[in-house]
């Protein structure tokens, strides 16, 4: 069904992106984690206030929603969520493949390599999620707004319930196989930074098409 519709494919692309993202990014940052805190207590401390600010993330960009999607559109409103994905997931890896050269920047700043990357991984979790749970959703349901009852129906019940088990099965298998030919999930960081680069890239050309075709239909 999804295939008959270029738009729905867009739509599909987009939440098989975020899923497939942001589950690439959890598993190597909470692995940072349980590495960096000796203590549960600490990781389960930190966890609380990571949701704490997704919260608080999210509330802000569900009161500015109305706003941004006036004023800039849809399509602009839509690509925070990929764009914010894309820099703070470019740093957090970055943080983690080249030490040597974020050991000068962080003994700069008086904290570790690990501790700089759980905390960037921490920044990246938050807004990431915050605006999954705000702008990404709410742009992505009135997407289907777009299409008559019966599509908007089917649409939304394939998009919704195959996009996020293919994108969080499909990475959990990734990182399956690449783990039995590297043996720990560090040492698979470069190859799943290159896969995070060409996801992302990907979600957000779909969101560029899916934005011109959405202007098109309520032209």
């Amino acid at each position: 069904f999804i295939s008959k519709d270029k738009y729905l494919i867009c739509l599909a692309l987009i939440v098989i992106g975020y899923n497939t993202a942001i589950n690439f990014s959890d598993v190597l940052w909470k692995s940072q984690l349980t590495t960096y805190f000796t203590d549960p207590d600490d990781i389960y401390m930190h966890m609380n206030k990571v949701s704490m600010v997704i919260g608080v993330v999210a509330t802000t960009l569900a009161i500015l929603f109305s706003f941004l999607i006036s004023r800039f559109g849809w399509t602009f409103t839509a690509i925070i969520t990929p764009m914010v994905m894309g820099v703070l997931g470019i740093l957090f890896f970055s943080s983690i493949l080249f030490q040597d050269q974020v050991l000068f920047f962080s003994s700069l700043i008086g904290v570790t390599p690990l501790a700089l990357s759980v905390y960037l991984g921490s920044m990246q979790n938050s807004l990431t999620k915050g605006g999954k749970y705000s702008v990404f959703d709410a742009s992505k349901e009135i997407a289907y707004l777009s299409f008559d009852k019966e599509s908007r129906l089917k649409g939304k019940a394939s998009i919704d319930g195959l996009g996020s088990s293919i994108g969080k099965s499909g990475s959990s298998l990734v990182y399956q196989f690449l783990l039995l030919f590297l043996g720990s999930i560090t040492a698979c960081g470069p190859y799943i930074f290159g896969l995070l680069v060409v996801v992302i890239f990907l979600w957000g050309y779909a969101v560029l098409m899916g934005g011109n075709k959405f202007n098109n239909k309520n032209s």
